[in-house]
């Protein structure tokens, strides 16, 4: 008489915290690089991060970005990814036999997020085409009143045959007309291309050499494990 004792599956708790550490992971590293790459898009030199960053640090890390983000992003999807995602289901569920539709459904998701939703939510909020979040970072969108411009118009009149001299103040722009203009209808779908359209067209032009690279690993992995 043969006994089999299978692990306990997780906790409720448990696979909560491995859910939750599972996507924090992903969206650091691989989440984080594309958002930042956004950001730096459209922000220009008088940005509040100059306090923290120097400015011939963030101009390295935008050309690092803007070449490499796309080799890294094809990375991540290959290895990183389903690294990260395979050890998460191994957590989550001990037997085999569901580990494998949960791991593909797992890093679907993760993929579509990171890939497609993430860095489209990111050019919805911080692209100058539409709603211009980068301005918040813009040194003169800080200082209150910068961009309030006015005119005094002076004008005469007669009353009672008494000349009465006065003028007009009118507001020709406020600052929150610059710094808070709301969503730009008609651009954001062009900014989004513009932005994203590169990144994605040379990640796709990596999936074929990743997809090989993959099954030579696999087949070196195998014979080394032999």
């Amino acid at each position: 008489m043969t006994t089999t004792t299978e692990a306990a599956a997780p906790t409720p708790v448990r696979a909560a915290l491995y859910i939750l550490a599972w996507a924090s992971i992903l969206f650091l590293i691989g989440g984080g690089p594309t958002v930042l790459y956004v950001m730096t898009y459209s922000l220009p030199s008088d940005n509040t991060l100059s306090e923290f960053v120097p400015e011939f640090a963030q101009s390295a890390f935008e050309l690092v970005l803007s070449g490499g983000l796309a080799f890294y992003l094809s990375v991540f999807s290959s290895f990183v990814l389903p690294a990260v995602t395979n050890f998460t289901v191994r957590r989550l569920r001990r037997e085999k036999s569901g580990q494998h539709r949960l791991q593909t459904g797992m890093a679907i998701v993760a993929r579509t997020l990171l890939v497609v939703v993430g860095p489209c939510v990111a050019v919805l909020v911080f692209n100058d085409g539409c709603y211009r979040g980068w301005m918040q970072l813009w040194d003169p969108c800080n200082e209150e009143g910068y961009f309030d411009q006015s005119v005094s118009v002076p004008y005469l009149q007669y009353f009672v045959n008494v000349p009465i001299y006065g003028s007009i103040d009118l507001s020709l722009v406020t600052h929150e007309a610059i710094c808070n203009p709301g969503y730009q209808s008609g651009t954001c779908a062009r900014s989004m291309l513009s932005v994203l359209g590169p990144v994605l067209l040379k990640k796709m032009m990596y999936a074929p050499l990743f997809s090989a690279l993959e099954v030579l690993l696999w087949h070196a992995k195998r014979r080394y494990n032999r």
